[in-house]
């Protein structure tokens, strides 16, 4: 599934998986990370978004009383306005983003 930002109604489908990864374009990343939460995360801190990863993944385990393995993909990004494609750096960290993903999904 895929959008602008997370939702909490997603949380009944994310107990059905045993990972979940998120990709944000993030204006303060530097490189390419994959991190894994642990759901202590909830300040906000690692997404730019107005609800965060670790908060998602705290009430994922409160009200579920369980939760995937959820890792978060920082990609840099520079240009948000609107239109089409991404700027030329952003798209050679997405590349990047795409390799580190494959290899971690190959590797289980």
């Amino acid at each position: 599934m895929y959008t602008h930002q997370l939702q909490t109604e997603w949380l009944e489908h994310w107990v059905q998986y045993s990972k979940v990864i998120i990709t944000d374009a993030d204006v303060n990343a530097q490189t390419v990370t994959l991190l894994q939460l642990t759901g202590l995360e909830t300040k906000n801190k690692a997404m730019s978004h107005h609800t965060d990863a670790g908060l998602m993944l705290a009430l994922c385990q409160k009200l579920y009383g369980k939760s995937p393995e959820v890792w978060l993909c920082s990609i840099p990004a520079y240009i948000f306005e609107h239109g089409e494609g991404l700027s030329p750096q952003t798209a050679a960290y997405a590349s990047k983003a795409a390799c580190i993903l494959l290899d971690f999904l190959q590797q289980g």
